[in-house]
């Protein structure tokens, strides 16, 4: 099996044969590398994950506005943006105006400049669904109960 780093090696030893191929032959040849289908979070899994690091006692699609909550929405809506999500699918789970989620998304890229501690919110989420996706996709991990469990609130 290739790994992605191995990747461009690999391509530069096919374009390679079959350059040769061509040479030697007369014909072209066509080569394919398969590559598995990593598994990505659904958009309510995303909300979950989000959900379950949030410390307020209100969830992100509430309408109270405490620093704490706010920071988790703005995080959810960076990460949810970034992974193609519509904004108006994203706001229809946060229960918000489908501007929202864009809005919410630029108010965090200047907090992740500024704020060392928003900085450090935003990436204990990313390491979370790193960790979320990389049990999922584990080969190990295949069984009937092997769906890995979201994380508890803190």
């Amino acid at each position: 099996m290739v790994t992605e780093k191995q990747l461009p090696f690999e391509l530069e030893l096919i374009r390679s044969y079959k350059n040769d191929f061509f040479i030697n032959t007369g014909k072209t040849l066509k080569c394919f590398i398969k590559r598995k289908k990593r598994y990505t979070l659904s958009l309510q899994e995303l909300y979950d994950v989000v959900e379950g690091l949030n410390p307020s006692e209100h969830a992100l699609n509430s309408r109270w506005r405490p620093r704490e909550l706010a920071d988790f929405r703005k995080i959810f809506c960076v990460i949810a943006l970034e992974r193609k999500f519509t904004p108006g699918n994203v706001a229809k789970i946060i229960k918000k105006n489908h501007t929202t989620p864009v809005q919410l998304a630029g108010l965090a890229a200047g907090l992740l400049k500024t704020d060392p501690e928003f900085r450090r919110k935003y990436n204990l989420v990313r390491k979370t669904i790193k960790k979320y996706e990389d049990k999922h996709n584990d080969p190990v991990q295949t069984g009937a109960n092997a769906e890995p469990v979201l994380p508890a609130r803190l």
